[in-house]
């Protein structure tokens, strides 16, 4: 069985680039892991979006909390004030 390097933790709390708070993770996300609306929860200054949708940026100022880095880079996520590179 092939070991999955974490990425982010149950609980942690996903920020814009202004620090704005979002959401936090719904449960724990491993570096191979596809990000999917699912996997956020309690989100703060917007609706939470639907399964398919596109997730927008911060409702306050406008800053993003995930982007993409295709083909290779992975999706990041804006984590405790930094962003955080899906890297095995």
């Amino acid at each position: 069985m092939k070991h999955q390097q974490l990425y982010a933790s149950k609980g942690e709390v996903v920020t814009c680039e202004n620090g704005h708070e979002i959401c936090n993770l719904s449960r724990d996300v491993f570096v191979d892991d596809r990000i999917m609306v699912e996997q956020f929860e309690n989100w703060r200054n917007q609706k939470p979006p639907m399964p398919c949708e596109v997730i927008t940026p911060c409702k306050t100022c406008g800053s993003p909390f995930v982007r993409s880095e295709m083909p290779f880079g992975g999706t990041w996520l804006h984590i405790n004030d930094e962003w955080r590179r899906p890297t095995a």
